[in-house]
């Protein structure tokens, strides 16, 4: 329920305000996050570098592309270390960026939802 909830965009505390503007998290335009939830008014500001521990979830969802997109290449036939990999990794990850920026900082939110 709490997973759901973080994938449709919803406050982490009331689970009915939209955290970012849009409703999809997957989208490569602006989406700004709201200062505080348009429906219970809960504050998403927090601390000032609140969000520098998101980077670490950033991270591992980077990692986690990484490593399907090689186990992809492999599984299609290519070599260890092939340059087509590597291409296929990078151009998979800066696809992802903007859905990994998104999620990873409301998924910390929701780690720590009292900041």
């Amino acid at each position: 329920m709490l997973v759901s909830k973080m994938f449709q965009n919803r406050c982490p505390n009331c689970g009915k305000g939209f955290v970012y503007d849009g409703k999809n998290l997957a989208t490569f335009g602006s989406l700004k996050m709201h200062d505080q939830c348009p429906h219970c008014h809960s504050d998403f500001r927090k601390d000032p570098g609140f969000y520098w521990g998101a980077m670490y979830v950033s991270y591992a969802m980077a990692f986690a592309e990484a490593f399907i997109v090689y186990l992809a290449c492999r599984f299609a036939g290519k070599e260890a270390f092939d340059i087509f990999n590597l291409v296929a990794i990078v151009v998979a990850i800066l696809i992802c960026s903007p859905f990994n920026f998104r999620f990873s900082r409301l998924a910390w939110l929701y780690i720590f939802p009292k900041g």
